[in-house]
């Protein structure tokens, strides 16, 4: 697992000197927030139809070569995104992006569980987290010293040659330990079996985790306008957005302990969510401020905790398939809500803050409903 924490900085790096401009950057080459909302909606609706086979190209042909196949298409996308002027340009550059995250989406989750050493995935992913989080915070604060030094489109050729190096290192350091092997046979009729367990058991939880996927990808198209329009300059994001990866670097720590059932710990972040989307909403600074803060935080432990339950119900054969699955859903829900969003954003890019905070109490509250009727259903012992 050392081995997998290099190549985790070194992309993770990369990923943070872009999370707090790329909007910026796309609106500044003439774009506007629903050519963006297009851009991403048709990107996710190409990653949704690759998620899972992608899933079925990891477990085939191993986690090493298809997390490489990730960084190659990464990098490509950060070097095309950093030269696109244009609609189509800049679809290109969200094209090979979604490929290279669909192709990373299981693998990752799946080489990180078959190479843990004892038996605590929740505490080995929570530690990869933690390094993801501090390579990002690194990356954001770097920016801002390669926008001075250079221009905004430096920032996107030094992410793409870092990404290029991880792939370079996942190729020398990496081993595959494989999956373990099971007959189709015997794989199918446990895959039948994990399916009706988790619908018959599981519902509520998943009902609440298909609505957590709203806030999990929806948003992030409006971050970096809603922070320019409450006031920060452009040269302050990567430094805000570097304080608000601390938050989630807490998150990844307080997140590898359980202390409540996986209920309980998702409705709770489900709640405290829709109180963040409130604060940023506002547009008051300080409380936009406190706002990131505490979705930050309360992103990451989600992470973790969704993971670690999404393991434990994984096929053990096709591990990377079952885990795409989550970003199936993820993807499919920003493909309907990014573009309706981003017609609220045209009004006011606040409007879309409160319907999240919205969606994520009626998530709740619906949650809680069938968690209830979940629980009076089990029969009592006598």
């Amino acid at each position: 697992m050392k081995r997998y924490l290099i190549k985790v900085f070194l992309e993770h790096f990369a990923f943070g000197l872009t999370i707090s401009v790329s909007i910026v950057w796309m609106l500044a080459q003439g774009m506007t927030l629903p050519e963006i909302a297009i851009i991403d909606s048709l990107a996710l609706t190409l990653g949704l139809l690759i998620d899972i086979p992608t899933g079925f190209i990891s477990d085939r042909f191993g986690r090493k070569l298809t997390l490489i196949g990730a960084n190659i298409f990464q990098a490509a996308s950060f070097l095309v995104f950093a030269l696109s002027h244009d609609f189509w340009q800049f679809l290109i550059a969200a094209i090979l992006l979604a490929v290279g995250f669909a192709l990373s989406s299981g693998s990752e989750e799946a080489y990180i569980y078959e190479n843990q050493s004892g038996d605590n995935y929740r505490k080995a992913f929570s530690n990869v987290n933690v390094v993801d989080e501090a390579a990002t915070i690194l990356g954001l604060l770097a920016t801002p010293l390669l926008i001075s030094l250079f221009n905004l489109q430096s920032v996107f050729v030094v992410a793409s040659a870092f990404v290029f190096v991880t792939a370079i290192v996942s190729w020398i350091i990496l081993r595959d330990k494989g999956n373990t092997t099971v007959s189709e046979g015997e794989q199918k009729t446990q895959d039948k079996q994990r399916i009706f367990a988790l619908v018959r058991k599981h519902a509520p939880l998943v009902l609440l985790f298909v609505a957590l996927a709203i806030y999990y990808e929806a948003g992030r198209v409006f971050w970096q306008p809603q922070m320019i329009s409450s006031g920060f300059k452009i040269e302050h994001l990567g430094f805000l957005f570097a304080a608000f990866k601390v938050a989630s670097l807490a998150g990844a720590y307080v997140g590898r302990h359980q202390r409540f059932s996986p209920k309980k710990e998702i409705l709770a972040i489900g709640v405290l969510v829709a109180v963040s989307f409130v604060l940023i909403a506002s547009s008051v600074g300080f409380l936009v401020i406190v706002g990131f803060f505490l979705y930050s935080f309360l992103e990451s432990v989600y992470r973790i905790v969704e993971s670690n339950y999404l393991q434990s119900i994984a096929s053990s054969k096709r591990r990377a398939s079952s885990l795409s699955a989550a970003s199936f859903v993820r993807q499919g829900y920003s493909i309907v809500s990014v573009p309706l969003l981003s017609i609220a954003a045209v009004a006011n890019v606040s409007y879309v803050f409160y319907i999240l905070a919205l969606l994520q109490v009626a998530a709740a509250v619906l949650f809680g409903v069938l968690a209830l009727r979940s629980r009076n259903a089990q029969p009592r012992s006598a």
